[in-house]
């Protein structure tokens, strides 16, 4: 009989982490372990280690933190890492996420690629490190228009500066990459909403539920600020207005689409 395959590090750390997605923390952990042991000299499966370690709250990550400086060039694990250290410990997360932005910016550096260009600006947004954020998703967006999510990050960027009106394109432009996505319409209704566009966000926010109808109560919360200068007291009423709205033209309205009649009283 042929022999079977040795099971490589690499295989180890994929069933670690389909552990971890399927909830089973304890076996996820002992097999992060094996693929740390059988790869020990490899950044996958010492950061997946760490990482999970922090998810736990084991005091044993504090010991392993150290060992990841020796791993400089894995800016996808030092984003990860970033995201697990937040909530307990945010000034090492903020660590985390420049040693992510840095190595992204090399890698950007050797191949002008979009998509690493749009990591890189992720990482610098939750280093706090807006103006950086906004450049490298620019550059991520020149290269290819048609990458809804750096759109959309970069909408969000926009949006922490307090800068409507790029934002508003950025959302636009998101959803005309992707036309069924959710949460850039829901932004771009926020984002026209804090503009004092509010029939407009309306008209967004429309097609915010008409893709997740489950979405209602996130748009009347929204819509409760005072940016908007109205309150929804009975959600029927703002789910017949959005019913109209989306049944008139849908989520083409949402990414630049005909302008159509608008409603008494919006």
């Amino acid at each position: 009989m042929p022999a079977r395959p040795a099971i490589t590090w690499a295989d180890l750390a994929a069933q670690a982490e389909a552990a971890h997605q399927a909830g089973n923390g304890d076996r996820a952990l002992a097999l992060a372990r094996a693929a740390r042991r059988a790869g020990p000299g490899q950044a996958a499966p010492a950061f997946l280690l760490c990482i999970l370690l922090l998810e736990r709250g084991d005091p044993e990550a504090s010991a392993l933190l150290g060992m990841l400086d020796g791993f400089p060039g894995y800016p996808a694990g030092w984003e990860r890492l970033g995201r697990a250290l937040q909530p307990r410990q945010p000034a090492a997360a903020r660590v985390a996420f420049v040693r992510a932005a840095q190595g992204y910016a090399a890698l950007e550096a050797e191949a002008a690629l979009s998509g690493t260009a749009h990591r890189m600006g992720v990482a610098l947004r939750a280093a706090g490190d807006l103006p950086g954020a906004r450049a490298a998703l620019e550059r991520a967006v020149a290269r290819d228009p048609s990458l809804a999510a750096a759109w959309f990050t970069l909408g969000l960027v926009c949006q922490d500066q307090g800068d409507a009106a790029p934002a508003i394109t950025a959302f636009q432009s998101a959803l005309a990459a992707r036309p069924g996505f959710h949460e850039a319409a829901f932004n771009l209704g926020v984002a026209l909403q804090e503009a004092r566009r509010l029939d407009d966000a309306l008209d967004a926010y429309a097609a915010a539920w008409r893709l997740r109808p489950d979405s209602l109560g996130r748009i009347a919360q929204a819509l409760a600020s005072p940016a908007s200068g109205r309150v929804w007291l009975h959600p029927g009423a703002l789910q017949r207005d959005l019913f109209a709205r989306a049944g008139a033209a849908g989520p083409a309205a949402a990414s630049g689409g005909a302008a159509r009649p608008r409603l008494a009283g919006a």
